[in-house]
C-alpha cells in the first residue's frame, strides 16, 4: 500500500469525500474560521495562507511541501475538479476540455473513479499525473502566450516579468519556455500528482520563482480578480515545468482527464469523520421543516443584482415586505457578485424586527470569473445569475424570481401560487418584442443585424416569434431543470454566441413551448418615456391589454435607461420612492447606480445629470439623438439603418 496524499482544496462549504489518500484541505483559513475544524488547513505549521489572496489554491501546494513529509506520491485538486481514474469513463468533454457533471452522488464517485483502490491502480509505474492538455484555440487564442493576454485580469507585464526571473534563476529552461509559449495545447487548473522528489523539486523551483515575482508587482490599485495574480501565472509556469520535465525520457508522465461539477454544494456528499457546519447562505432543509410548523405557506423568492443596483434592489424587497401576509414565511435571496459589506449590512438591517422573513446573500462571481459572458450596452453579468437557481436551491422546487428594478403592488405569495403545470417557468409574453417584430427593428451587428423576426427564428430557432417571453418576472420549476438539465445546457450556451438580450434570448431558445404565460399585471414596464411614441402604436390586443394592466400594475418594471432614481419624473417614479422611504437608501437621491466608478465621469448640468461612460461605442453616445430624431417604427428610421449596415460592410 502506497501512501498517498491527494489534497482536495476548498474554500467553502462543499461536498467532500476523505478517504486514506483524498484529503480535503481548506485554503485561505487565516482569513476566516475553519469549517471542518478537524481538519486540515492552510493556516497550521508553515504556512502562507495569508497569502490566499494572491496566490489561491497554491497556499495549499506550499502547506504540503513544509509539512508533508512522508507521502511517496502528493497531488492536488479541486472541490469541483477531480481527475478521472477510470479507464472505462467514456463521457465526452466539452470545449473548455473537462467532463461536466451535475453534482456528486455515488454514480459520479464510480464513474469518475473517486476510490482509493481506484487511484492507486492508476498511479502503477507512473511518476508524474499531468492535467489533460487543453487546446486554447478553443478560447480563441492563438497560443498558450495569447491565452494569458487575452485574460479578463491578467496583464501580460506580469507575465513578462515572471519569464525575465525564470529565465535569470532558471536559464536552462529557455527552450521549454519559447516551446510552451509557441504551443497551442495547455496545462491548466493547478491539477497535478508528483513523485515526493519531482513535486519536493517543483515546488522549491514554482515558489523562488513566485516569491521574487511578487517582491516586483504592486497589487495595490488591483481588484480581487486582478489580484489573484500569482494563482493564475502559476497555471503557466506549470505548463513551463511539464514541458521541460518530459525532456527527461526516463520518466513516465502521463495525462489525465478532468470534472467539473456544477452544484458542487448539495449537502449530500460530506466528509465521512463528521457532520459539516450548516450551510451558510441558505436556509437549510431543516430549518425550512421548523418554519412549516409556524406558517402556511413558505415563498422563495430570487433577486441578482450588484453594488450598482443596491438602491432598486432595496426597493424592491421594501415592496415585497410591505405587501406580506403575515401568515407566510417569506425566503428572500440576493444573488450577487460584488456587493459592499456596508451595502449587505444595510439589507440585514431592513429584516432585524421581521419574524416571517430571512434574507439569504450568496456570491455566486466565482462562477463565471473565467467565463466571456459576451455582455454588451448596459447588461452586466448579474442578468446570467438567475440560471444557477436550480442550482444553488435545491431544497425547493419552486421558486419566484425578480429583476431588481421592479416593486411590487400585491402580496407575492399569489405569483407563487399560480399553477404552472409542468412548464419549465412562468413568465409574461414581451410586448416589447411584439413591438420590434411590428416595427422590423434590427438586432445587434454582431449577430447579424437581422430584423427582429429574422432573428427570433434564424438565429434563436424559434418557432413562434410571438411566444417571446420577458424574463424580468419568473417562476422556476426547479425540480424540472435538475431533472432535464437544461439549465446546464444554457450556461454552456452562454458563451459560445454573442445573443441580443443574453439569457433571455437563451431562455426563449430552450424553452420555447415549455412555458407558461403569466398575466400582464406580473410585469408591467413603465414604459421607458415611450409611452405615446411605441407602446400606443403596438398590435391592437396587446397594445390594449398593456394599457389594461397600467391601471393595477402587481409589478412595475422600470426597464431601460429612464430609472426613477436617475429620473424622478418618469413613470411611476412616485410609487417607487414611496417604497424607497422605509429603506436605508431613502436619502439617496442620486443613487449609487449611476455614481461615477473607476470607468465613469460624470457631466454635471443645471437640470439633470447625464453619466458619459468613455467607453461607449460612437452608435451608444448617439443613441438618444437617434430615437428622438428617428423615432422606433418610423419608415426613416428603417432606412437609415439599412444605409448604416450597407456602410459597415463595405468598410
Amino acid at each position: 500500500m502506497k501512501k498517498i496524499s491527494l489534497y482536495v482544496s476548498y474554500h467553502n462549504q462543499c461536498d467532500l469525500i476523505k478517504t486514506n489518500y483524498f484529503q480535503p484541505i481548506q485554503v485561505g483559513t487565516a482569513y476566516s474560521k475553519p469549517l471542518y475544524p478537524s481538519e486540515l488547513n492552510d493556516a497550521i505549521g508553515d504556512n502562507i495562507s495569508l497569502k490566499n489572496k494572491s496566490f489561491c489554491e497554491l497556499t495549499a501546494q506550499y502547506w504540503a511541501w513544509k509539512n508533508d513529509l512522508t507521502s511517496e506520491y502528493i497531488g492536488f485538486c479541486h472541490y469541483r475538479r477531480h481527475f478521472i481514474f477510470n479507464p472505462d469513463n467514456t463521457t465526452e468533454n466539452n470545449i473548455y476540455g473537462v467532463t461536466p457533471y451535475d453534482q456528486m452522488d455515488q454514480n459520479y464517485l464510480k464513474d469518475v473513479g473517486y476510490s482509493d483502490q481506484d487511484l492507486e491502480k492508476f498511479l502503477d509505474n507512473i511518476d508524474v499525473v499531468a492535467p489533460e492538455k487543453w487546446d486554447v484555440r478553443n478560447h480563441y487564442a492563438k497560443n498558450n502566450l495569447d491565452q494569458y493576454k487575452n485574460g479578463p485580469n491578467l496583464y501580460i507585464e506580469d507575465y513578462y516579468t515572471c519569464l525575465d526571473i525564470l529565465r535569470a534563476k532558471y536559464p536552462e529552461y529557455e527552450e521549454s519556455i519559447t516551446s510552451y509559449n509557441v504551443s497551442t495545447d495547455g496545462y491548466y487548473t493547478n491539477m497535478f500528482i508528483m513523485k515526493r522528489d519531482i513535486f519536493v523539486h517543483y515546488s522549491a523551483w514554482l515558489f523562488d520563482i513566485l516569491f521574487e515575482l511578487e517582491k516586483k508587482l504592486n497589487l495595490d490599485n488591483r481588484d480581487i480578480q486582478e489580484y489573484r495574480v500569482f494563482g493564475y501565472i502559476s497555471e503557466w509556469l506549470l505548463g513551463i515545468y511539464l514541458t521541460q520535465l518530459r525532456r527527461d525520457k526516463k520518466l513516465n508522465i502521463v495525462e489525465c482527464r478532468r470534472t467539473f461539477v456544477n452544484n458542487a454544494n448539495t449537502g449530500n456528499y460530506q466528509l465521512t469523520s463528521q457532520q459539516p457546519l450548516a450551510i451558510t447562505n441558505t436556509t437549510s432543509t431543516s430549518q425550512l421543516d421548523k418554519i412549516k410548523k409556524n406558517y402556511k405557506k413558505i415563498v422563495p423568492i430570487v433577486t441578482a443584482f450588484n453594488e450598482n443596483y443596491a438602491i432598486t434592489g432595496a426597493a424592491l424587497i421594501q415592496s415585497i415586505i410591505e405587501n406580506s401576509d403575515p401568515t407566510c414565511f417569506y425566503d428572500i435571496y440576493i444573488i450577487e457578485g460584488a456587493l459592499s459589506d456596508t451595502t449587505k449590512f444595510n439589507f440585514h438591517f431592513m429584516f432585524r424586527r421581521l419574524e416571517n422573513f430571512s434574507l439569504n446573500i450568496i456570491n455566486v462571481d466565482h462562477f463565471f470569473a473565467n467565463k466571456n459572458l459576451n455582455l454588451h450596452a448596459h447588461f452586466s453579468k448579474e442578468t446570467y445569475y438567475r440560471i444557477l437557481i436550480p442550482t444553488i436551491l435545491p431544497q425547493y422546487d419552486k421558486v419566484v424570481y425578480l429583476d431588481a428594478d421592479m416593486v411590487v403592488n400585491k402580496d407575492i405569495q399569489h405569483l407563487f401560487d399560480t399553477d404552472i403545470g409542468n412548464n419549465s417557468i412562468a413568465a409574461v409574453k414581451d410586448y416589447v418584442m411584439a413591438g420590434f417584430i411590428k416595427f422590423k427593428i434590427m438586432c445587434r451587428d454582431v449577430c447579424g443585424g437581422l430584423t427582429t423576426e429574422e432573428y427570433l427564428k434564424q438565429y434563436l430557432g424559434m418557432k413562434n416569434p410571438h411566444n417571446y417571453a420577458q424574463a424580468g418576472v419568473l417562476i422556476f420549476n426547479t425540480k424540472k431543470f435538475r431533472k432535464t438539465g437544461v439549465d446546464q445546457d444554457i450556461l454552456q450556451d452562454m458563451c459560445k454566441a454573442s445573443y441580443w438580450f443574453l439569457d433571455q434570448d437563451l431562455l426563449n431558445k430552450h424553452l420555447e413551448g415549455d412555458i407558461y404565460y403569466l398575466d400582464t399585471q406580473w410585469n408591467v414596464l413603465h414604459g421607458n418615456g415611450n409611452v405615446d411614441s411605441f407602446y400606443k402604436k403596438l398590435p391592437l390586443p396587446i397594445m390594449e391589454d398593456y394599457f389594461k394592466a397600467r391601471k393595477d400594475p402587481w409589478i412595475i418594471h422600470f426597464a431601460g435607461e429612464q430609472k426613477p432614481w436617475f429620473n424622478p419624473t418618469a413613470d411611476f417614479a412616485s410609487i417607487f420612492f414611496y417604497y424607497l422611504r422605509n429603506t436605508p437608501w431613502k436619502n439617496n437621491r442620486t443613487p449609487t447606480s449611476y455614481v461615477p466608478s473607476n470607468t465613469e465621469h460624470r457631466v454635471e448640468h443645471k437640470v439633470e445629470q447625464i453619466y458619459i461612460n468613455p467607453n461607449f461605442t460612437v452608435r451608444e453616445i448617439l443613441k438618444p439623438f437617434v430615437n428622438r430624431f428617428l423615432p422606433l417604427g418610423t419608415k426613416r428610421r428603417q432606412l437609415m439603418y439599412k444605409l448604416y449596415i450597407m456602410a459597415r460592410k463595405k468598410l
